[in-house]
């Protein structure tokens, strides 16, 4: 039985992987999810046009702790709306929480290499040029988004 199930873990390593070392087990990387133009037309509850993420490098030395930098570019603006998030792991997604208490989202796997991001149930809130902007997780078309993995020179560098 003992080597039963030693095959099996061994014949599906994602499956030992936690959903850290799945989404981010180097820093060179980025999820980056770019709605076309005729998506935002078919969407009009949407307003998340751009939005990108990758781990800090600066905070990626101390092994406890992930920090995301976060970018979102609304519909019809030019720029981008910036956060950092610090993570809790858990079995299956990673609970990220805003910096200042702007909201939560979690992370979640997919099968493909891409990722879930679920926006948490008080929004995602951010602040920029346009004012205060928060993103419902309740309402709207923006609570969830599909995010491929992209290499780390493709995600736009806001600052």
């Amino acid at each position: 039985m003992r080597l039963i199930v030693m095959a099996m873990l061994l014949a599906t390593p994602a499956l030992a992987n936690g959903p850290r070392e799945m989404m981010f087990s180097s820093t060179g990387i980025c999820y980056l999810r770019l709605h076309s133009a005729d998506h935002m037309a078919s969407n009009p509850a949407q307003r998340v046009e751009t939005i990108a993420l990758w781990p800090d490098s600066e905070s990626w030395d101390d092994p406890s702790r992930i920090i995301l930098r976060l970018l979102v570019q609304l519909r019809s603006k030019s720029d981008f709306l910036t956060a950092y998030a610090c993570c809790e792991d858990g079995p299956d997604a990673m609970l990220f929480g805003l910096e200042g208490g702007a909201g939560t989202f979690t992370l979640s796997p997919k099968a493909d290499g891409g990722i879930v991001l679920d926006v948490g149930e008080f929004g995602m809130s951010f602040e920029g040029s346009q004012g205060l902007v928060t993103v419902s997780g309740t309402s709207g078309d923006d609570r969830a988004c599909v995010m491929p993995p992209v290499p780390a020179d493709a995600c736009p560098k806001a600052v």
